[in-house]
């Protein structure tokens, strides 16, 4: 990749970073555009929750073994943090490593437009939250190798975003 588009896409993600799904004219976050809603456990788990009598944990993927990851994000990755201990590649890092990613085969509940910003709905393909990024099997199967990336490559940044927002203590 020439030096010129690594710049650029250097500056994509940043942009990303600073404004995507980010409250507009000093408004808060909805909640609902973090997390998903929910009445659980909260941090001591689910309980024993399935689909398609499977467990949860049965459809937890690495995707850092997807083909789209190794052939277009991991290079890009490598390439931002190259010669420097840059901090956006470190939390990008740990959301590939140390979310839970998912492969749901059932659509996601859908977050409002309102939540997401368009004005209008849109189809959801990810959920992510402070631990875990839940991914729509169906659809992601149906992307092209390249919007698959491009996917994957939203949900580290927003991973990354999410850990920006945190005190270091936590």
């Amino acid at each position: 990749m020439k030096i010129a588009s690594v710049r650029l896409i250097t500056a994509l993600v940043t942009l990303l970073l600073t404004s995507a799904c980010a409250p507009k004219n000093g408004e808060s976050a909805p909640t609902g555009a973090q997390a998903p809603v929910s009445n659980g456990t909260g941090s001591l788990g689910g309980g024993g929750n399935g689909i398609d009598e499977k467990m949860l944990e049965s459809y937890a993927i690495s995707i850092d073994t997807l083909p789209e990851y190794r052939r277009y994000i991991e290079p890009l990755i490598r390439k931002i943090g190259r010669g420097r201990g840059d901090i956006l590649t470190t939390y990008m890092i740990w959301g590939v490593k140390h979310k839970v990613w998912y492969m749901i085969p059932r659509p996601l509940s859908e977050l409002s437009h309102d939540q997401v910003g368009t004005g209008f709905s849109t189809d959801q393909y990810a959920l992510n939250n402070d631990q875990r990024v839940y991914i729509a099997k169906a659809s992601f199967l149906k992307m092209d190798h390249k919007e698959r990336a491009n996917l994957l490559m939203h949900e580290i940044v927003m991973s990354a975003r999410l850990l920006m927002k945190k005190k270091p203590k936590e």
